[in-house]
């Protein structure tokens, strides 16, 4: 069962919102969560670090999961703290998802289309 309301104000860091919320949404079976198998969720541990960004902001970077369906990124999220940006979380989980299409594309491959942050 997807966590209550009531255990969601103990949200403090991206661990919490990471494992307490985004974990079980995408997880966990319908209507509480999407229902996706644990082997579509790849999650940082597995996920290749990328360069993103331009200029000065260039940095490495990897997102917390990604969603692949078929063997392909279908969804990157990037989870933030309560008291973090979600702007930001948006902003870095676009420019992987960028980089993933430019890889796509050079691999003959399609692209993904959606990217998703939380606080």
């Amino acid at each position: 069962m997807f966590p209550e309301a009531s255990e969601l104000g103990d949200l403090k860091t991206e661990s919490d919102v990471e494992h307490k919320v985004v974990w079980p949404l995408l997880t966990y079976a319908y209507p509480s969560g999407l229902g996706l198998a644990a082997p579509d969720v790849v999650t940082k541990l597995n996920i290749k670090r990328l360069e993103v960004g331009k200029g000065a902001s260039r940095k490495l970077f990897y997102p917390d999961y990604i969603v692949v369906i078929a063997g392909l990124p279908v969804l990157v999220i990037e989870a933030k703290a309560p008291s973090e940006d979600v702007q930001q979380g948006l902003h870095e989980a676009r420019l992987y998802g960028m980089s993933l299409n430019r890889d796509a594309i050079l691999a003959g491959l399609r692209e993904a289309r959606r990217a998703a942050a939380t606080t």
